[in-house]
């Protein structure tokens, strides 16, 4: 028997199994702590980020150190209208519309999250955690 449940959408977001922050590792996550991200800071124009960073960040999502110069720009004039931040997508259209922006390359994975509607209640009574 399948049952009906609503959920909440939390967004969409954009990377690779192969971009894990933690060498050897081969796993899903959205923790920014172990994976990266696209479009994330890194590519973000304003944000305080050394351009090593940014090509690091980049090069470990598969993208050229020497596709930044157009590609930060493009993000940065996109965020809020198509993510927000860092790096959440609202709407499959707006992850496929990222991707548009890049070269073509395999592996990209649209991890998606939402809650069931009925939890929202104890989540916006929850304290808040600071991060």
């Amino acid at each position: 028997m399948v049952s009906h449940m609503e959920w909440i959408s939390g967004g969409y977001y954009l990377t690779k199994r192969t971009s894990c922050r933690n060498p050897g590792t081969n796993f899903v996550t959205l923790s920014p702590d172990d994976a990266y991200f696209f479009p994330d800071s890194w590519a973000i124009a304003w944000c305080n980020e050394e351009d090593a960073a940014r090509a690091h960040c980049a090069t470990a999502l598969g993208i050229s150190e020497s596709a930044l110069p157009t590609l930060i720009p493009q993000i940065t004039e996109l965020f809020e209208k198509l993510f927000g931040w860092p790096n959440v997508m609202p709407s499959t259209d707006a992850a496929q519309a990222m991707l548009r922006l890049l070269p073509p390359s395999d592996g990209w994975l649209l991890l998606g999250v939402g809650i069931p509607s009925w939890e929202r209640v104890s989540i916006s009574k929850s304290p808040s955690r600071s991060v």
